[in-house]
């Protein structure tokens, strides 16, 4: 069953330079294996990628979202370290600012 998605980092921050969207693609092929599925295309600009991805039915369609959403954190993380104090901040390009207490 075919499946296009866009993923976006929070506020657009325009994280991915070439080297991130490669290690990105590369990845979510990766995640797509494992889950039976097929990365059909992967398209990336500076602040978003676009996603289209062939998956079985048995597959629940928010674990695969899930799972590509996290190796898209992973991949990120490490190019950006310089960037990033921590981890929270990584992943608030993806999921917004960490709460305050």
């Amino acid at each position: 069953m075919p499946r296009s998605g866009v993923r976006t980092p929070k506020y657009r921050r325009g994280p991915f330079t070439d080297e991130i969207l490669r290690r990105c693609e590369e990845v979510m092929r990766d995640v797509c294996t494992d889950f039976g599925a097929e990365l059909r295309e992967f398209n990336g600009e500076r602040d978003h990628v676009h996603l289209l991805v062939h998956y079985p039915p048995k597959v629940a369609i928010s674990r695969l979202v899930g799972s590509l959403r996290a190796a898209a954190i992973g991949a990120v993380s490490v190019p950006m370290m310089p960037m990033a104090a921590t981890t929270a901040a990584v992943k608030s390009v993806f999921t917004g600012p960490p709460l305050s207490h």
